[in-house]
C-alpha cells in the first residue's frame, strides 16, 4: 500500500517567505555572535575574563 500526502491548506508563496525569514534570522544570529566574540576577546589577558573564557570554550568545542 502506497502512502500518499494530503495537502490540507496550500499557501501561495509560503516557502519563499519562510526561506527569507530564515536567512534574515541566520544573519542576525551571526552578527550577534560575531559582535559578542569581538567584544569579549579584543583585550586578551593571561587570566581570562568571563567573556573571554566562554568564547575560548566555544572555540575549543568547535
Amino acid at each position: 500500500m502506497a502512502l500518499q500526502q494530503r495537502v490540507l491548506i496550500r499557501l501561495q508563496g509560503a516557502n519563499k517567505m519562510t526561506s527569507k525569514r530564515s536567512n534574515e534570522t541566520s544573519w542576525v544570529v551571526i552578527a550577534i555572535l560575531l559582535g559578542s566574540a569581538i567584544i569579549a576577546v579584543r583585550n586578551p589577558q593571561t587570566i581570562p575574563t568571563d567573556g573571554q573564557n566562554f568564547f575560548e570554550y566555544v572555540l575549543e568545542f568547535l
